[in-house]
């Protein structure tokens, strides 16, 4: 059982991990999380612990695989802490990732942030409350937000960097659209939802929290080293707290695919 975020933990075949690890290094809000290897037999003492770390009865559950799978299981749903319950979510070939519990059912936003130093380019592409952005990564919705600049972001003397951005926004019937797909998706997890889950209309990502991730962001970029193009992914929770979850490049955006 391995606690997360650590500094002496390093398996660079576990792409997502290590770039979570990572943007903890740099001062990012990431989840404290426990990694469970792909043998290790759950007990009460353990599980005693993990609740204890996790300061919950609930957890998030990711997964990471061991061999490659043409079929990955998705994670990320809330899940009760006891030991049937995550004896049951166990998966062959992988290890069981347990991250503080998030509830994908009353994100606010969720964001993905692109970099292309070659291009010089910048977008924050944005989902709204009730959206979490894997479906932004899986494809299944295209943005409701998108703020696009130059790269780096330009600033005049009083910060006010909001003037050399773009900003575009679907439609109220693309946004209706939206609604279906993913209550179709949660539904499909088992989840017991309608649209009571998300605001009438899309309501724009706050000023303060574009200011927040375009802060972060280059403090980010001041230290990623492993591509020149790449895109970091985080969530605005319920309590409006904000979590990072992990960085994703072309070359192991294809392995993610293969595994």
């Amino acid at each position: 059982m391995i606690i997360l975020p650590n500094a002496e933990y390093n398996n660079e075949k576990n792409e997502k991990i290590t770039t979570y690890q990572f943007l903890a290094s740099v001062g990012c809000p990431v989840f404290e999380s426990i990694l469970l290897d792909e043998n290790e037999e759950l007990t009460i003492e353990k599980l005693k612990q993990i609740k204890e770390i996790l300061k919950s009865e609930y957890c998030t559950v990711r997964y990471q695989y061991t061999k490659p799978t043409n079929n990955p299981i998705k994670g990320g749903n809330k899940t009760q802490l006891d030991l049937e319950t995550l004896k049951s979510k166990i998966v062959p070939n992988t290890m069981m990732w347990l991250l503080e519990a998030i509830d994908r059912t009353k994100n606010k936003y969720g964001i993905n942030m692109y970099v292309n130093r070659p291009k010089s380019t910048f977008q924050m592409e944005i989902v709204g409350q009730g959206f979490d952005v894997s479906d932004l990564n899986r494809g299944n919705i295209t943005p409701q937000e998108i703020i696009c600049s130059d790269y780096p972001i330009r600033e005049s003397w009083n910060n006010e960097w909001w003037k050399y951005m773009s900003f575009k926004f679907k439609s109220q019937s693309e946004y209706e659209k939206d609604k279906l797909i993913r209550l179709n998706k949660l539904r499909a997890f088992g989840l017991n939802v309608n649209d009571t889950i998300f605001k009438e209309h899309y309501k724009y990502l706050p000023y303060e929290k574009v200011e927040e991730l375009l802060y972060l962001i280059k403090n980010i970029d001041s230290f990623w080293d492993k591509s020149d193009e790449y895109v970091v992914s985080a969530s605005i929770n319920e309590d409006n707290f904000l979590v990072f979850w992990d960085v994703q490049t072309p070359k192991n955006k294809e392995r993610i695919l293969r595994v």
